[in-house]
């Protein structure tokens, strides 16, 4: 349970920390006179002597009457005595409705509604916003200082979109016809609760304690349905402690997701749901079934999105699979698994090196079967995982220029096919001229080279008996640059020149 316990602690921590942030500066803080910026910057010490659960009942005591900063410092009090306790998300959401600017928080549309008779704010918050304790959020919103000094009659602006009929006929006379009688309405309706059946009057007023301050108890249905939803909420989560406490984090991880369907706006029943599953996914990870570990990995991360410790558990997952399948002889499953692993982290230079190295594999052995379009995919995949490389880029180039001769190759086996030998070592001699080292073009020549040396020695031979001694010259030249060493040419071509030279010894008769 460390890792939950410290998960746990680390998340209150921040928003702890978020709560009590005083602002930019003492400057900022000495102009800026708002109501909020003045409370932020003196909230009172919180009352000695309370409970916990005190202090959270004290809080919305004083939101009631409008004392948000003793308020604060109860509710402050309370996060730092029990982190993660059973009124953390509503403390949480009473700070912010202190520290927040109530349009900020409820919007700037609103409609317009009239006080009636047994109406509070808390009882207008919870139907129209969803909660009783967002009754100190309206009460901002209309600006008034003492949510319990609320009159029948009175018309308050309540955010969202204009409901029909949202102002209700009067119940009693305008305040300034005569006789007009001004009902202050509590906060919440318990007095009239407290009233027999035949007592209450729809009209009548409650009674006023004599400061004149209405009744300033919370609405106790909604508390009371809020102190057992909390009860449930920590009953569950009780549960998974011990569960996780005996070893049991796929259990407890259960048992928290039942609490994440059943209180989908809890904050921390996701959280420690995740981190149940991350501390499974260890002990699966040591017993080697990473299938199931990635499993519960991937859960992790549905339920707590912003935990960036999950991706990093995940690809170390999938790295010790492609470990394991590499180990098998499963190179495309170890293959498959590395691609995953780096779909989720394409900064992790371990993932991106494996990756590099199974592609320069691949083009080796793509290079060694001929395969040069096979080998030029691999590389440039690996160029794009390791762009600096110059041995990749060397390589590409290489592949490119290959690629090039392999267009004069084909057309020399073209040419060989047609029995144009002379045509065809042309094109063999072209592709060396592109690619030094292409093998098949150099062997290709190599066995052309004798029939080509035949071949021009005869076109010679030819030129010479017809007396055409500039074109035998020439044939036997090349003959003589394919093979050095061939006797008859050389003969023939000191012939060819001896009688071209005689030749032109002799006189035109001009």
């Amino acid at each position: 349970m460390r890792l939950i316990a410290y998960f746990f602690s680390a998340v209150l921590l921040l928003a702890l920390a978020g709560c009590i942030t005083l602002g930019d500066s003492a400057e900022e803080a000495a102009t800026d006179r708002s109501p909020a910026a003045t409370l932020q910057a003196m909230v009172p010490p919180p009352k000695p002597g309370l409970t916990p659960k005190e202090r959270y009942l004290e809080a919305i005591s004083l939101l009631e009457v409008g004392e948000p900063g003793q308020a604060k410092a109860e509710l402050l009090a309370y996060l730092a005595a029990e982190p993660g306790g059973r009124y953390t998300n509503p403390s949480k959401g009473l700070l912010e409705q202190i520290d927040t600017d109530p349009q900020v928080l409820l919007g700037a549309e609103y409609f317009d509604y009239r006080m009636k008779s047994g109406d509070s704010l808390s009882s207008v918050a919870k139907q129209y916003l969803g909660g009783a304790l967002k009754f100190y959020a309206l009460a901002r919103y209309n600006e008034l200082d003492n949510p319990s000094q609320i009159k029948v009659g009175q018309v308050i602006k309540v955010p969202g979109e204009q409901q029909s009929a949202a102002i209700p006929e009067q119940e009693s006379p305008p305040a300034d016809e005569p006789g007009a009688i001004e009902e202050l309405v509590p906060a919440t309706p318990a007095d009239i609760e407290t009233q027999a059946p035949g007592d209450r009057d729809e009209k009548a007023s409650p009674a006023m304690p004599e400061n004149g301050q209405g009744d300033v108890e919370t609405d106790r249905e909604a508390f009371e349905t809020e102190e057992a939803t909390v009860e449930r909420v920590q009953t569950l989560m009780d549960k998974a402690q011990g569960r996780a406490s005996a070893g049991d984090f796929e259990g407890a991880a259960e048992v928290l997701e039942e609490g994440v369907l059943q209180f989908p706006d809890d904050e921390m029943m996701p959280k420690m749901a995740a981190a149940n599953y991350i501390t499974l996914a260890g002990q699966l990870a040591t017993q080697e079934q990473y299938d199931r570990a990635g499993e519960a990995l991937k859960r992790a991360a549905e339920l707590d999105p912003q935990n960036s410790d999950i991706k990093t558990s995940r690809v170390a997952n999938y790295s010790a699979q492609a470990d394991q399948a590499r180990n098998e002889g499963r190179k495309d499953e170890e293959l498959e698994l590395l691609t995953t692993a780096f779909a989720l982290d394409r900064q992790n230079a371990g993932i991106r090196s494996r990756l590099r190295d199974i592609s320069m594999a691949d083009a080796d052995q793509a290079r060694s079967e001929n395969r040069m379009e096979e080998e030029r995919v691999s590389l440039e995949l690996a160029l794009k995982l390791d762009p600096d490389n110059p041995e990749i880029r060397n390589r590409l180039d290489m592949n490119e220029r290959f690629g090039k001769a392999e267009v004069f190759y084909k057309r020399g086996q073209e040419y060989q096919s047609a029995n144009q030998s002379i045509e065809a070592y042309g094109a063999f001699r072209k592709v060396v001229e592109i690619s030094p080292d292409h093998e098949r073009a150099l062997d290709a020549m190599k066995k052309l080279k004798p029939e080509l040396v035949e071949i021009y020695y005869k076109q010679g031979m030819e030129s010479f008996s017809g007396q055409k001694l500039d074109e035998a010259i020439d044939r036997f030249d090349k003959a003589l640059e394919i093979n050095p060493d061939h006797e008859p040419s050389k003969i023939q071509r000191i012939r060819s020149l001896q009688i071209q030279d005689r030749l032109k010894k002799i006189p035109t008769g001009d």
